[in-house]
């Protein structure tokens, strides 16, 4: 499709429903689109309805009435971002062939079920107050997960099953209690403002991690990444006791930690830059 008949398309869209409260389009020979559509501050907009279009990326925002979404027929669909939407109920979605999806600010939706997106390789949760439980079991090809203020949500289970998953974000979940990310592909873990969670799987199930974040989870007071000999990046807080040994880290700082009682740092010769200077309780410090 041209960015011209693009262009034409979604001002065509924008000046016939921009004001009204429903959107129900079936596509055929006389009526389609292909490529991407936007749906955005449709103020006035309660449900949307799309069927037999050949758009491949479709993106909902800042629609503020919206509450009902069915997309079950749109087959050719591989990114879909929804947000900002906080009415939002329902959203039926079964393309099995979408790759990328963002759900952000849609507070009151159900539980969506990730059992048919078995393509899918981004996924961001942000805002989502009803998911108490995420299962990737049919995730195998996830890439990046992304979850965040998710308020509810308690557990995440069969992750290990997307051995292909890079990079995990996990922020602010603070019913979160267990997290087991192990996955020989990852790369980038963040963890933050998880306040019940109390135990993470080993780091020995992640060697490839470069980059490690684990902030505002008072329930970890022990850290070991000695086995995670590709660690560049570190920062941490909370914590008591951390061995950091074996690793790549150039630059470490442990300030969040002031109840740091033990730090080993030992077999790095790469590290150049340590900061100690808030932990008055460190007894045993090696960094030979």
């Amino acid at each position: 499709m041209s960015k011209n008949k693009g262009r034409k398309d979604q001002q065509w869209f924008d000046e016939k429903y921009s004001e009204g409260k429903a959107i129900v389009i079936t596509g055929g020979r006389r009526l389609n689109f292909t490529g991407s559509l936007k749906i955005e501050r449709f103020n006035n907009l309660e449900s949307i309805n799309l069927k037999k279009l050949k758009i491949a990326y479709l993106e909902i925002s800042k629609c503020s009435q919206l509450n009902i979404t069915n997309l079950s027929e749109l087959t050719k669909l591989t990114s879909l971002s929804v947000s900002g939407c906080p009415k939002l109920i329902t959203l039926n979605c079964l393309s099995n062939g979408l790759t990328s999806l963002e759900l952000s600010g849609c507070y009151r939706l159900n539980n969506i079920d990730l059992s048919k997106f078995t393509k899918l390789q981004s996924l961001y949760l942000r805002g989502y107050q009803n998911l108490t439980t995420l299962d990737c079991s049919s995730t195998e090809k996830l890439i990046s997960l992304k979850i965040s203020d998710c308020v509810q949500l308690n557990k995440i289970t069969n992750l290990p099953k997307s051995s292909k998953l890079q990079s995990l974000f996990v922020i602010d979940c603070p019913k979160l209690t267990t997290l087991d990310y192990s996955t020989n592909a990852l790369t980038s873990l963040e963890i933050s403002g998880c306040t019940k969670l109390k135990d993470i799987i080993s780091l020995s199930k992640a060697p490839k991690l470069t980059s490690l974040s684990i902030i505002d989870c008072p329930n970890i007071t022990k850290l070991d990444c000695s086995s995670n000999e590709r660690l560049t990046e570190l920062e941490v807080s909370d914590l008591t006791k951390l061995n950091c040994s074996n690793t790549s880290i150039k630059i470490l700082s442990v300030n969040l930690c002031p109840n740091l009682e033990t730090l080993d740092c030992s077999n790095n010769n790469k590290l150049v830059n340590l900061d100690i200077s808030n932990c008055s309780k460190l007894e045993f410090l090696d960094c030979s």
